[in-house]
């Protein structure tokens, strides 16, 4: 949901101390790295483009950022790949809950590039044409994407103080590892049942699930 352009009331302002970021894209600042590295490989320390090394660093978009809307709370950048978007929500609402922030902007990112694509076509991890079908069974290999959302996030009270409607309320998040494939139904069992408990909601009172349509089965 983006931040209107309405005029702030002196209750409703916010101080930037009061505000917090948290950054989530897929991939971060590869691509900003490989064409730091390409110049360090093909022209020299001497002539590679100085200005590309703090970009380099994985939480530089997020800090760019920050910078920009004056976050001084905390500015936090998350990287774990098709999961980043979800895991920067639930630690936003983390974040507010711990009182680190009277708000929180939550922004999420993917963007593929030719680098990556290159290899994961080469390592046969990309679906073709004929087996691109998202979640169906006979879907093989991935597919990417790009975009990109924000939201703002906020205690419930606070906003309706403001008198602003909540468009969702975040009740808990949770999540697991598999080091192998075929751990990865377990490692899902394991999360989604701590999310609930997290949340305090029985199973039986779920009426949608949403997956990542990665096309990966």
């Amino acid at each position: 949901t983006a931040v209107d352009n309405t005029v702030r009331t002196e209750q409703d302002a916010l101080d930037a101390t009061e505000l917090g970021l948290v950054t989530a894209s897929s991939y971060s600042h590869l691509p900003t790295l490989i064409e730091y590295d390409r110049g360090l490989v093909a022209l020299g320390m001497q002539r590679t483009n100085p200005t590309l090394m703090p970009l380099g660093l994985p939480s530089a978009p997020g800090a760019a950022t920050a910078l920009s809307l004056s976050a001084k709370a905390f500015s936090i950048t998350l990287n774990d790949g098709g999961t980043s978007g979800l895991a920067a929500l639930g630690l936003g609402a983390r974040a507010l809950a711990a009182g680190r922030a009277q708000a929180c902007v939550v922004a999420g990112a993917f963007t593929p590039f030719a680098e990556l694509l290159q290899s994961a076509s080469r390592a046969g991890l990309t679906a073709s044409a004929e087996r691109f079908r998202v979640l169906d069974r006979d879907a093989a290999g991935m597919a990417f994407g790009e975009a990109a959302a924000a939201l703002v996030l906020e205690p419930a009270e606070r906003a309706r103080k403001r008198g602003r409607a909540s468009l969702g309320v975040v009740r808990g998040d949770a999540s697991r590892f598999s080091a192998h494939p075929a751990g990865l139904s377990g490692a899902l069992a394991r999360a989604s049942a701590a999310a609930l408990k997290g949340s305090r909601l029985a199973p039986e009172r779920l009426a949608l699930a949403c997956v990542g349509a990665s096309g990966i089965p």
